[in-house]
């Protein structure tokens, strides 16, 4: 089977966990930059994030990393507390999204959960949750995030 592409999983992702029939409930962006710089990480990026809207969900925030190949996993697992340390602290949960079997829940750095998605025939996908992280308390936005989001304001779309 052919693994899906990045436009496909966060077309998945989508579908599955932030489509809501009242509509505008979620934020989605695709490679949210956490800061406006290139200083102390700020050029780093969350492959697709997602942001509840409401105050009553407590602004509930989740990060995905979308890998397509084991070696990509394994080399990003390696510097994965500098690399995703935006991600975490924005976030309430974080994922790595591949493709069923490429990854061992057993490799999962401990805030890291994982869902499997899975290219079928027919051109469907299926998205699983594999492994759910332990809950974690983000931190409030820092400036740095905020321009970030206003920069890519045309790209972000609802779910």
């Amino acid at each position: 089977m052919d693994v899906p592409s990045v436009q496909e999983i966060i077309k998945a992702l989508t579908i599955k966990y932030h489509t809501t029939v009242r509509g505008g409930e979620w934020l989605l962006l695709q490679e949210l930059r956490i800061g406006s710089g290139y200083s102390r990480g700020a050029s780093r990026a969350i492959d697709f994030w997602a942001l509840h809207c409401w105050p009553s969900k407590g602004h509930h925030a989740i990060a995905y990393e979308i890998k397509r190949s084991r070696g990509d996993f394994l080399r990003d697992v390696k510097k994965a507390n500098t690399k995703h340390r935006g991600a975490k602290a924005y976030s309430d949960e974080f994922y790595y999204v591949a493709p069923p079997k490429m990854i061992k829940v057993e490799e999962l750095p401990p805030w890291a959960g994982l869902i499997e998605v899975k290219s079928h025939a027919e051109g469907l996908l299926t998205v699983k949750k594999v492994h759910i992280p332990d809950p974690r308390t983000k931190k409030a936005p820092e400036w740095g995030l905020i321009v970030s989001l206003l920069r890519r304001k045309d790209r972000i779309f609802e779910g």
